[in-house]
């Protein structure tokens, strides 16, 4: 008979996965697929709305299992064999098929495979789809106005869920329970059969004074339960032994002391092992966790070069990071700028839908973000972080103070995203962010990062490069960039 052995690492006392969530992870390639297809065959701003279906190959569908087999070295008779002896090897059926005994003829098509198509939710979509992704460099934690808390343990209660019983400190306790009920009852039956053996004692040949107390010391060091079990064999010997000669007065004595033991002997029955007031529970506190708190600042160009083309992308590029935003993160601020030749903080109704036009000084946004951090958000409890989207264009000497301002906001954020939304072909007027930003990015590759947007399908390419898990002690490209030639 074999032997299975549980070698699984999570513990049989935790919660395992349900066979969605298992069947889910083995066929998590074609589930990304799916996800993928997806993504380029929908509209950002519905992406991963009413899921999505997922097509399963036959072989993905089955559970495994484990099969014993017979074992040993054995023959097996097969009737009806007048051609094989052993060791031959049996030729390939001819056709098309496996060499079955239905009335059909061998096709001549392609070999086909049962596929398995099954449902994947919105909330599945999107977790699959943002798992891998994350905010860098986020690491400032403060636990002040925290909103999560977490169980942490806080010693022992009398009364609690199965679950939490705690085996050893219950026994600990019940231990000291029944010593501390037997104990008072067996030192009373000690004495009881002491003074039974001091009596009997008396009534040997070769008694001396003070044999009752060396026979005591010599008890010394062992347990109660096994000094009385020798006291009463003693006792017991020496009754057989003497009980013709005893008196009259010290057979009564023998039999109260006798009476006083067995009532003892029936107290101590009747504790009962185990008793409702000796278990104990791992007992939780709700305790407030030190959260990490992130702000992010959204700035949009909205000027007269930003045609809707461009301003399409560049909102689409921000509902997806809005939606990653509040999905992977409790406590995320998320403050909107868009700016002309001035910059307003806005809401997200006007910044998403609202319509504006005007000239172009971007050093205006960028200066509304350092106002926001300084009046609202402390560097030194905030992980901040900014997001800017343009076409690139900016006029009157403007670029070289976004310059300063960004160098001069460095240190106090965790990283920033420039995002420039362009056609095809990429044709400029005035001043070109990009050259200049791209020293930035060079300077501080672990905070600095540029995307090009020319076609919707380049938005999550570039949000994926942003938001991709990285290695602390990595140094990330400084940009994704196709083809961008300045002009």
């Amino acid at each position: 008979m074999g032997t299975v052995i549980d070698r699984r690492t999570g513990g049989t006392g935790k919660k395992f996965t349900t066979s969605r969530d298992r069947f889910m992870k083995r066929n998590k390639k074609q589930i990304r697929d799916a996800i993928d297809r997806s993504i380029n065959d929908s509209d950002i701003k519905d992406i991963g709305k009413g899921g999505t279906d997922v097509t399963v190959p036959k072989d993905g569908v089955h559970e495994p299992g484990i099969n014993h087999g017979k074992g040993g070295i054995y023959d097996k008779v097969l009737p009806g064999n007048d051609q094989y002896n052993v060791g031959d090897k049996a030729p390939r059926p001819e056709g098309g098929g496996g060499g079955g005994t239905g009335p059909g003829e061998p096709g001549d098509g392609d070999d086909g495979e049962d596929d398995f198509t099954f449902a994947l939710t919105e909330e599945e979509f999107l977790n699959i789809l943002f798992e891998d992704l994350e905010l860098p460099n986020l690491d400032k934690k403060n636990a002040e106005d925290a909103e999560v808390t977490t169980p942490v343990r806080k010693g022992f209660i009398t009364d609690g869920s199965p679950h939490k019983m705690d085996l050893k400190r219950s026994k600990r306790t019940q231990i000291q329970r029944t010593l501390a009920i037997k104990k008072p009852l067996q030192k009373e039956i000690l004495a009881n059969l002491l003074e039974q053996y001091s009596i009997l004692s008396k009534y040997a040949p070769d008694y001396e004074d003070g044999d009752e107390k060396k026979y005591e010391q010599s008890l010394e060091g062992k347990t109660y339960s096994d000094r009385i079990d020798l006291l009463q064999n003693k006792n017991s010997e020496l009754y057989d032994l003497y009980s013709p000669v005893l008196s009259e007065d010290d057979k009564d004595k023998l039999d109260e002391l006798g009476k006083g033991v067995k009532d003892a002997a029936e107290k101590i029955s009747l504790v009962p092992t185990w008793n409702k007031v000796d278990l104990r529970y791992r007992n939780h506190e709700q305790k407030p966790t030190p959260t990490t708190k992130a702000l992010m600042v959204c700035m949009m160009d909205v000027s007269g070069s930003m045609d809707e083309h461009k301003k399409a992308n560049a909102k689409l590029f921000y509902m997806l990071l809005y939606r990653f935003l509040k999905r992977k993160y409790r406590q995320v601020d998320v403050a909107f700028i868009r700016h002309t030749t001035t910059a307003e903080e806005v809401d997200e109704q006007t910044f998403f839908y609202d319509r504006k036009s005007g000239g172009t000084k971007v050093s205006t946004a960028i200066e509304k973000m350092q106002d926001i951090i300084d009046t609202r958000y402390s560097p030194a409890d905030w992980n901040i972080y900014g997001a800017q989207a343009s076409d690139g264009e900016n006029w009157g000497g403007d670029t070289q103070l976004c310059v300063e301002l960004l160098e001069k906001m460095m240190p106090q954020i965790q990283a920033y995203f420039y995002t420039e939304v362009v056609w095809p072909g990429n044709q400029r007027w005035g001043e070109a962010l990009w050259d200049d930003y791209e020293a930035l990015a060079s300077k501080h590759s672990d905070k600095f990062f540029m995307g090009l947007i020319e076609e919707r399908k380049d938005i999550w390419p570039v949000f994926k490069d942003f938001f991709q898990k990285r290695d602390n002690n990595a140094v990330s490209a400084p940009s994704m960039r196709s083809s961008l030639n300045p002009a």
